[in-house]
């Protein structure tokens, strides 16, 4: 039978609850040897009572460590209820030797029928008595609340947007689409180190609550009522808290989006890439299309339906390296427009140097304009002029689809990671913002948190 080995963290965590449970207990034992010692020989001044200073018994008089440890076991509930008993006495001993009839007049104040009666010493004797069982009550009551006030700040702390919240890589990852912790803390602090403070002074939200929001709408696509309720504001607040961070994601994150040089991409070329295309290869382009309500103007309808989704969509085209990331992203165009338009239009070609390939798909017909570049563009065959390929295109049409589906697991991802692009987007976001529609800014980025992401292409 195979024996499964516990992790070492368990372990560790094991051996320090047991080392700390351990110390409390023999902690606790001798200061019951401490309490009798001061009742044998009544040394009362050495006790300390102070409620606030010591408000858990077992800490009362003395406190050599502060870890708490398992009080369901028969020996420790003896112990603990041991100590309490020793500190009551103590506690009554104290009272009986230093009170004096001053001290009974501030425990109660008599009238002239009844001072009579409380001058006596059984009287004076018993209302210590009734102190000290107060007392004893006193410190029950204040331990219970506290263990109810640490259960109930423990629970409040897992409902709490706060990045105490966020150590889980699991949740991070639902939450936000990045890998772990660590990324998400290091693009929080990276965006919001040059943010105004004026910002977050007027506002019912903190900094890292409104970054949390722009999060979950870009993942999750909530609306403003679900994120208004998760966050205790307001569907106003929160419209407001994802204005301000969209635009200083876009401008922080773009930079994130970068075009290799031939030597990056040399260095880091996978294999695959190597056997087929030596290391030539600069990008794999493809488009892809959001949709988008339908537009009341006739001619914005026009440039915007697609006749392949049959919808009103706006087109961007994509291109990745070998490598698996995202190297270039357009603006949006109307879903009207071919992809050979987008090509030719949208500035990619630019970044194109002599002896570079782009691979493509059949529907990009754009040898000619990348030729004039200087570079190569291999599609996919066609058999729409001949009956059948040749074995030299059957063959180059294998190796490229078998590259060029890296480009549209890239767009499946996306759009699985962050749910905001499977949504139809309302026509408020083509409104142009530093001449930006926010449409192209939360497109920009989604490409770039997807580069914070481990590759989904093998190196090997």
């Amino acid at each position: 039978m195979e024996v499964c080995d516990i992790p070492a963290t368990q372990k560790e965590h094991e051996s320090s609850v047991l080392s700390s449970n351990l110390n409390m207990i023999a902690a606790i034992k001798e200061e019951n040897v401490k309490l009798c010692e001061m009742l044998k020989e009544k040394k009362y001044r050495n006790y300390q009572f102070d409620i606030i200073t010591h408000p858990d018994l077992t800490a009362m008089p003395f406190n050599p460590i502060g870890q708490s440890f398992d009080e369901q076991t028969p020996e420790n509930r003896s112990l603990i209820q041991t100590n309490l008993q020793l500190k009551q006495k103590l506690l009554s001993n104290y009272l009986d030797k230093t009170t004096n009839i001053r001290a009974s007049q501030a425990i109660y104040q008599p009238n002239d029928s009844d001072s009579e009666e409380l001058s006596s010493e059984d009287d004076v004797t018993e209302q210590i008595k009734m102190t000290t069982a107060a007392c004893y009550h006193l410190f029950s009551d204040i331990y219970q609340l506290r263990k109810e006030n640490q259960k109930a700040h423990e629970q409040l702390m897992i409902f709490q947007i706060s990045p105490q919240t966020f150590q889980d890589d699991k949740k991070v990852k639902f939450y936000t689409g990045l890998p772990n912790c660590t990324t998400m803390m290091a693009v929080y602090r990276y965006v919001t180190s040059s943010y105004p403070r004026l910002y977050t002074r007027s506002s019912t939200l903190n900094l890292f609550q409104k970054f949390m929001i722009i999060m979950l709408k870009l993942r999750l696509n909530l609306s403003g009522d679900d994120l208004g309720y998760r966050f205790g504001s307001t569907p106003t607040t929160v419209a407001k808290a994802i204005a301000e961070l969209l635009d200083l994601l876009y401008i922080k994150l773009k930079p994130f989006i970068i075009w290799p040089s031939q030597q990056q991409r040399s260095l880091t070329m996978p294999i695959e890439f190597k056997r087929y295309f030596d290391c030539k290869v600069a990008v794999i382009i493809d488009c892809f299309e959001i949709f988008i309500e339908k537009p009341s103007n006739l001619l914005a309808k026009a440039k915007t339906w697609s006749s392949y989704k049959m919808h009103n969509t706006v087109k961007y085209l994509i291109g990745i390296t070998p490598q698996g990331t995202v190297s270039f992203i357009s603006r949006g165009w109307g879903g009207r427009v071919s992809d050979k338009y987008i090509t030719e239009n949208c500035g990619i070609l630019n970044k194109l140097l002599p002896g570079d390939i782009i691979l493509a798909d059949k529907g990009f017909n754009i040898a000619e304009s990348v030729g004039a570049k200087g570079a190569i563009a291999l599609t996919s065959g066609s058999t729409k002029n001949n009956l059948q390929l040749s074995a030299f295109d059957i063959e180059r049409t294998r190796k490229i689809a078998h590259i060029r589906i890296h480009v549209e697991r890239i767009i499946g991802l996306m759009r699985l990671k962050y749910k905001i692009l499977q949504s139809t987007f309302p026509l408020s976001y083509f409104q142009k913002q530093k001449e930006v529609p926010l449409v192209d800014k939360v497109v920009t980025i989604c490409c770039a948190l997807i580069n914070l992401c481990p590759s989904i292409v093998p190196n090997n």
